[in-house]
């Protein structure tokens, strides 16, 4: 498509916006996607990323996500698009598709440092709604999303934390919330401290002339944190009609306030001198008026049930396990006979000396240069049957490191771009904060090679957790010879260990904990 049609939608789409006119902006949307269908030229990403920019200023979150599904088709399927996408899912309440859709976009966004932080943002929001969505008595369940929701803002901020500051508020207000429902979460931080931190720094951009629009509803929360609620109006003075305020942050917003802090459980109090001047804005912007918690933002009533203590898993999940398919690779001597399992991962999930590298886990019974069942490492090959199920080609291997405690192996390889790794899990998803593990007993996915078969094998029936004992893990997840050094996974499909075999007095198989793993290199 020319770039001056593009221009035109643009154009047509934003006047439609700001006019509140939904009819136009639905009736151009829906002329755009069939102008989309009906050519074959690549529509202008930036032009793309503009658009549902537009539409998302109002809040039409059912047109980003039907524009966003035909862009991402039509090739313009830049990570900000991608995003804007899973920010129309998670605003619609569309929860178990934003929540694989998250993990996709913060896998994809790993090499680019601005939209990596986004992604995992947008992961813990979708985590932290899971848990709001629970009400007053959350399950497991969602007790392990909110726990997942602060580990996943906590990363983003410490990276960064003079400019990653929303991420560090959403911390401040889930350590908070968890801290008023009596839920047990792994950071042990003072939220009021980092609630001041924040503060802090945002006056003193605010006084060197940086203050936005995200800063100043920012500066909101944490004084709202601080309990300083004089304060909190001050800045909330500024925020209203700074210029990016418009009815998405205004909602954004409103919903902190309401459904993680609380403030409408006292609306005759100091709670609803917040929330009235925003109701107010909000509906301004929207051109209608609002009631002080608007009805539209309660979770939508569900018809269904789910009886146990797991829901139905997207097709994309399936994808992504593909996806961790094509990351294992079958273990060979260099005779050609298939030994074991081994995978990639980053170098960086396990050690900052090996940044930017890719490396192989397996067994040191697997390979090594004097255990007495191990390949050695100038014999050991490597094989990626499900990326490159023609191809002939084993890739060599040398050893970069070895714990014969742990019975954990790490290679490197020279192995092609396409070949990806395998994000490590997060404590939160597999342990509870007592240090067992978590309850009702999550499932442990194993995909290896058992019995050297030339087709990858996934046991994902009669898999679970059964015990955490430090430095190992044991789980219910069939396994066969061969099966030494696979990828033992989580339910959303992080690795979690190394496993290495059956220990028949606890009727379970055992492997290395990721975690004591990453100790062990950082400390050798």
């Amino acid at each position: 498509m020319p770039n001056a049609a593009a221009d035109l939608f643009l154009e047509r789409i934003t006047n439609a916006t700001k006019a509140l006119d939904r009819e136009e902006v639905e009736r151009t949307t829906e002329e755009l996607i069939r102008h989309l269908r009906a050519r074959q030229e690549p529509f202008p990403t930036k032009t793309a990323e503009k658009i549902l920019g537009a539409l998302r200023t109002k809040r039409h979150f059912d047109l980003m996500e039907q524009l966003s599904e035909e862009l991402i088709e039509r090739g313009a399927a830049s990570l900000r698009v991608r995003r804007q996408g899973l920010q129309a899912l998670i605003d619609q309440g569309r929860l178990t598709s934003a929540r694989d859709a998250a993990e996709d976009l913060v896998e994809a966004a790993a090499a680019d440092a601005s939209e990596s932080a986004e992604a995992r943002g947008l992961r813990g929001r979708v985590l932290k709604q899971i848990y709001v969505n629970a009400g007053d008595r959350p399950d497991r369940g969602a007790k392990k999303a909110l726990a997942q929701a602060i580990d996943s803002y906590y990363e983003v901020y410490r990276e960064n934390p003079d400019e990653h500051y929303w991420h560090g508020i959403n911390v401040v207000a889930c350590l908070a919330r968890a801290e008023r429902d009596g839920v047990s979460v792994f950071l042990s931080l003072d939220w009021r401290a980092t609630a001041r931190e924040i503060l802090d720094r945002i006056a003193a951009a605010q006084a060197a002339g940086s203050g936005d629009t995200w800063r100043y509803a920012t500066a909101l929360e944490a004084c709202v944190a601080l309990d300083d609620f004089e304060q909190a109006l001050a800045w909330e003075e500024r925020y209203l009609p700074s210029k990016g305020a418009d009815a998405f942050e205004l909602a954004s917003t409103h919903r902190q306030m309401v459904e993680v802090w609380q403030l409408d459980r006292d609306p005759g109090g100091r709670g609803a001198a917040v929330l009235k001047p925003l109701v107010g804005a909000w509906g301004s912007a929207e051109g209608r008026e609002l009631d002080i918690v608007p009805g539209e933002l309660s979770p939508p009533v569900d018809l269904q049930s789910r009886w146990g203590d797991y829901s139905a898993r997207s097709a994309s999940f399936y994808d992504k396990l593909m996806r961790r398919m094509e990351s294992v690779a079958r273990v060979e001597d260099s005779a050609g006979r298939a030994k074991a399992t081994a995978f990639v991962v980053r170098g960086e999930d396990l050690a900052e000396k090996y940044r930017g590298r890719k490396l192989i886990l397996t067994n040191v019974h697997v390979v090594d240069e004097v255990h007495p069942k191990a390949i050695r490492p100038g014999n050991a090959r490597l094989r990626f049957t499900r990326l490159l199920p023609d191809d002939d080609e084993r890739f060599r291997v040398k050893k970069v490191w070895g714990c014969a405690d742990l019975d954990v192996c790490l290679l490197e390889a020279q192995i092609p771009d396409k070949i990806r790794w395998i994000q490590p899990a997060p404590r939160s998803d597999l342990e509870g904060p007592d240090g067992g593990p978590m309850h009702p007993l999550p499932p442990l996915p194993v995909i290896g090679h058992p019995k050297g078969a030339d087709e990858l094998k996934i046991s994902l029936r009669d898999s679970y957790l059964t015990e955490i004992d430090r430095p190992f893990v044991y789980y219910r997840s069939p396994t066969e010879s061969g099966s030494s050094g696979s990828p033992v996974l989580t339910e959303e499909l992080y690795v979690v260990a190394v496993h290495r075999g059956a220990v028949d007095e606890r009727k379970a198989n055992q492997g290395a904990l990721l975690d004591e793993v990453r100790g062990r290199l950082a400390n050798s």
